[in-house]
């Protein structure tokens, strides 16, 4: 998780701490807040040789890493009561994304950029693993994840809840500059080898597409940053 994932865990969940593991004479500016934290939670943290630690996540541990107690994900109707009742709100929506370092990355994202929630596909999706977990520096504690049994089903509440569907699709569709976002937006992604299934394209209100040079394509993770980015940041 690195320090900082750490810190956002145990800020979110630190009742829900196992353990901490960090690497003897570990240092940084992170570290003493997150050992009183720790010992807050009634732990004592473990110190171990550097070794020790691709053993322990099999990850680029930065020399900390920490085990939790599983944290129950929000039920669809969770989500919906958390949700703003009216007025600007914004939903990252991924339809079979695989990958789990670009689900870090777009919770990351999805958290710089003000989104209320982000909802995925149930089946053949990235979950929250030790990897998207890292990947999105401390998001993943902080942005609403829900794994939908049926994602189309999910968009359908949405939109009776006053969304609007984008699905971004690499041609063929409104250029980015040209589409207004409604005040109520979810921004649907594809997966990384497919783009958008057919049956939740058709779900879909709008087709947004990004303008680039010919032949250039962009990683799911950073046109969604770019998606996101739009939204928080078009005219009134």
């Amino acid at each position: 998780m690195g320090p900082v994932g750490v810190l956002e865990a145990l800020k979110a969940r630190g009742g829900l701490l196992v353990r901490l593991f960090l690497k003897e004479r570990r240092r940084g500016p992170l570290i003493p807040e997150i050992l009183e934290r720790t010992r807050r939670a009634g732990r004592e943290p473990s110190f171990l040789p550097a070794s020790s630690f691709p053993e322990l996540s099999g990850l680029n541990h930065q020399g900390i890493s920490a085990v939790f107690r599983k944290q129950r994900s929000p039920s669809l109707d969770e989500l919906l009561e958390s949700l703003p009742a009216d007025g600007d709100s914004l939903i990252l929506a991924l339809d079979h994304l695989q990958d789990p370092g670009n689900l870090g990355a777009l919770l990351r994202s999805a958290h710089a950029f003000g989104a209320d929630a982000v909802v995925s596909s149930g089946d053949r999706s990235a979950s929250l693993s030790p990897g998207a977990v890292k990947a999105s520096q401390g998001a993943a504690e902080r942005v609403p994840f829900l794994r939908a049994k049926n994602l189309n089903s999910a968009l359908k509440t949405l939109k009776s809840r006053g969304y609007w569907v984008a699905g971004a699709r690499q041609d063929g569709a409104l250029p980015l500059p040209a589409f207004k976002f409604p005040r109520r937006t979810i921004l649907v992604l594809g997966s990384e080898s497919r783009g958008l299934s057919r049956l939740t394209e058709e779900l879909c209100d709008f087709l947004v597409s990004i303008p680039m040079a010919a032949g250039d394509s962009l990683n799911v993770a950073a046109a969604g940053a770019i998606l996101l980015y739009a939204y928080r940041n078009a005219p009134a």
